[in-house]
């Protein structure tokens, strides 16, 4: 009798799309190819082919602009965006300070710099222990971050492998078929870890007066934790607003409507997610979405955050959640004791690659 030979499902990445709007063109390519026919028109017929080799290097630059190449972007496509920064790096908006705040804000809003501004934190009823979504007014929408564990893909069998895969993507599909999720979103960060956490797990549970023992593992625990780097694994649905307005206006209209929905909806998310693999451990209060969001511009403010919780988990006022002061540079962003990078990927690898779910 022959055994059953599973093998993982795998994936090709497709070329990346490069459709312009005429001819492979984009945008700025096809506004400065016209601009140049129309001058080589105008200038043939008001002065001949002399007057056109006469402007020979115009023409040199024209092609030089749209044909050649930086990072998957041409040259003219570039130039929007290099203007865009020394505009703004001229009138001072690369530099971000944190500022006292003199007159009354709504409560809940995370004072965080550029368009994330008006973003705030809103929880359903008066008890900041509830779970808690950001609200974008601009955007329309209602985020929801659910904290995520799940055992480590790659030490599973390939039947469990395929099997979570499928699963996660039953449960996006099932999310997208309810019209009224804007995204879904999976953040996953290392995060250098302040031993606080295992230190006082140790001084609640463990027994350091026990002979030998004891002393090796207060040593252990008081090298290991600084030296950590937890991984950290998240899942943010957001609610579109407006297509979910029926719904909300059903459910009483307002936040209490809105979070009803959005409550289904995780809920809904959760039970999915569990096929996948995935176990849903938890939904962030406010402290805990505005101490993500410190973190992130601060990694350093991890220890004493944690120190300061009763609960043991990274807690934060909403009101300090953004940075001290931001510095825009060309090819990075400086944040308090962060460096934050974002590199482009021009086109993926052609060969077979295992379809891999969400791990944290």
């Amino acid at each position: 009798m022959s055994e059953l030979t599973i093998t993982p499902l795998t994936v090709k990445f497709p070329h990346r799309s490069k459709r312009g709007i005429l001819l492979g063109l984009t945008l700025p390519q096809l506004v400065l190819v016209s601009s140049a026919l129309a001058l080589l028109l105008v200038t043939v017929v008001s002065t001949g082919l002399l007057g056109a080799i006469v402007l020979a290097p115009l023409w040199a630059g024209v092609a030089a602009l749209v044909v050649i190449r930086r990072n998957g972007k041409s040259l003219i496509d570039w130039a929007p965006i290099v203007i865009r920064f020394a505009r703004r790096r001229r009138g001072g908006q690369t530099l971000w300070l944190a500022r006292p705040v003199t007159r009354p804000r709504q409560d809940g809003t995370l004072h965080l710099p550029g368009t994330a501004a008006s973003l705030r934190v809103v929880t359903p009823g008066d008890s900041a222990n509830q779970a808690a979504a950001v609200h974008d007014p601009h955007g329309q929408t209602l985020t929801a971050v659910a904290r995520v564990s799940s055992r480590a893909f790659a030490l599973l069998d390939p039947a469990t492998q395929n099997h979570n895969v499928s699963g996660w993507g039953r449960a996006l599909a099932g999310i997208a078929r309810t019209g009224h999720v804007a995204s879904v979103q999976v953040l996953e960060r290392t995060v250098p870890d302040s031993g606080d956490t295992l230190v006082r797990h140790w001084t609640q549970q463990g027994r350091p007066e026990t002979p030998v023992a004891g002393q090796v593992y207060s040593e252990l625990v008081a090298s290991a934790g600084p030296a950590a780097a937890p991984h950290e694994a998240y899942l943010a649905i957001s609610l579109d607003l407006k297509a979910a307005k029926r719904l909300i206006s059903q459910a009483g209209g307002g936040f209490t409507g809105a979070f009803t929905v959005l409550e289904q909806t995780t809920s809904a998310v959760a039970l999915a997610a569990r096929s996948a693999g995935l176990m849903v451990t938890g939904w962030l209060t406010a402290r805990e979405i505005a101490a993500v969001i410190r973190t992130a511009y601060d990694p350093r403010a991890l220890s004493g955050l944690q120190q300061w919780s009763q609960s043991g988990r990274a807690e934060a006022d909403p009101a300090a959640a953004g940075p001290v002061v931001q510095v825009e540079e060309y090819d990075r962003v400086a944040t308090d004791s962060a460096r934050h990078v974002t590199y482009w990927v021009e086109d993926w690898p052609r060969t077979e690659t295992r379809r891999v779910p969400c791990t944290g």
